[in-house]
């Protein structure tokens, strides 16, 4: 592994190009553009996605590479080009700034009409409390199985917050992947922790050779339980509340999307 201790509780964006490929396989979309921010978040998966949809035999005939700080006049611009081109399938992958700016700016171009497709990846579909797209979207998000315990926590959860912020929209107080993921990653945590002989811990607990302040991510010390620890996170697997939470390879392997 390029970071052998880095672990999150959190995908690789790769694991959903084959997903939008299959949604291009089952309506039959034979052209599509994939619309991203051009930076590491988004040109990072751009190669995973045409590799996924030319094995699905749909062609990128072009892609829409926007920076992360477009004016809405640029994004406007890029839209009535993309009108021009004739083609109706679009694939977006940005951060939710941009991603509304592109959207909006669609709405205007009438590229949202009959005729059209629109796909947003999961990093958009799991705020969907925070961002409003138009209606008709198809949004990607990892599948969390429906479970008494879960329906149990999110309704506890938006009592909680609507309580705390009583002007809120209540679509703000869903828990998407990302807080279920949080959920489950403080339990493999505490879990792993749990399974630690008291023997694997530091003693006294903390960090060794430190060179500043404990802000200061740079010169953080050595734990010198660290590498028990990260082993006893890394193989903890259990029913969590978004699925079976299981790391492979430092990341968090999610087997379905919907």
């Amino acid at each position: 592994s390029a970071a052998p201790f880095f672990a999150r509780a959190a995908l690789s964006d790769a694991a959903q190009a084959g997903a939008v490929a299959a949604l291009v396989t089952y309506f039959g979309w034979r052209r599509v553009v994939p619309v991203y921010q051009d930076d590491d978040y988004g040109a990072a998966f751009v190669p995973f996605l045409v590799d996924a949809l030319t094995a699905a035999r749909a062609e990128v005939p072009y892609r829409c590479a926007l920076p992360g700080g477009a004016s809405k006049d640029a994004v406007a611009a890029a839209m009535y080009r993309l009108e021009s081109e004739q083609t109706r399938a679009f694939v977006v992958h940005a951060r939710p700034a941009l991603a509304e700016l592109v959207l909006a700016a669609a709405v205007e171009a009438g590229m949202m009409a009959q005729g059209y497709a629109w796909v947003i990846t999961d990093g958009l579909t799991g705020l969907l409390g925070s961002i409003h797209p138009p209606q008709g979207i198809i949004g990607l998000v990892p599948h969390a199985p429906a479970t008494p315990r879960l329906r149990d926590v999110r309704r506890r959860w938006a009592r909680k917050f609507m309580r705390e912020h009583r002007d809120a929209d209540p679509a703000q107080a869903e828990m998407g992947c990302y807080a279920l993921w949080a959920y489950d990653a403080a339990w493999a945590v505490a879990s792993a922790a749990e399974r630690l002989r008291p023997g694997d811990l530091s003693s006294p607990p903390g960090l060794v050779g430190g060179r500043s302040g404990p802000t200061d991510f740079s010169g953080l010390g050595k734990s010198t339980s660290g590498e028990k620890f990260l082993a006893a996170i890394t193989n903890t697997t259990f029913d969590g509340l978004g699925g079976r939470f299981e790391l492979v390879d430092g990341e968090l392997a999610v087997p379905a999307f919907r």
